[in-house]
């Protein structure tokens, strides 16, 4: 989601994700002590902290809970993701632009004919 757009998204409640990196723990750890997080699945939103690898780990995790995913970058790049900011999150998140996102999904067959099937 980006935030250039002004958008409301109804978000109250938010959970919050972090790669194992020493910037996404402390990050996260700041985050902790200025919000009351809750579990990912009680969460209207999950904030995502790391890089675009962990964002699209993140993505891949929840791509069936119908859960806005907000990216804030905490790696190198971050070409996916949102700046990091500990101030205003909930009003952020809400006036984020939501950008809905069709996987591609992946269908292989093994020498012996077994099916499998994966999202990107």
């Amino acid at each position: 989601m980006t935030s250039n757009d002004a958008h409301h998204n109804n978000v109250t409640s938010l959970a919050c994700v972090a790669d194992e990196s020493t910037k996404a723990q402390a990050a996260f750890d700041a985050l902790c002590g200025k919000y009351d997080f809750v579990p990912p699945q009680e969460a209207d939103a999950i904030i995502a902290l790391g890089g675009d690898g962990f964002m699209l780990h993140t993505l891949h995790d929840y791509v069936n809970s119908n859960k806005l995913i907000y990216g804030m970058n905490c790696g190198t790049v971050g070409f996916l993701m949102n700046a990091y900011r500990e101030e205003g999150l909930l009003k952020t998140i809400n006036d984020a632009r939501p950008l809905e996102l069709h996987p591609l999904h992946m269908t292989a067959v093994d020498k012996d004919g077994k099916e499998y099937h994966e999202l990107a």
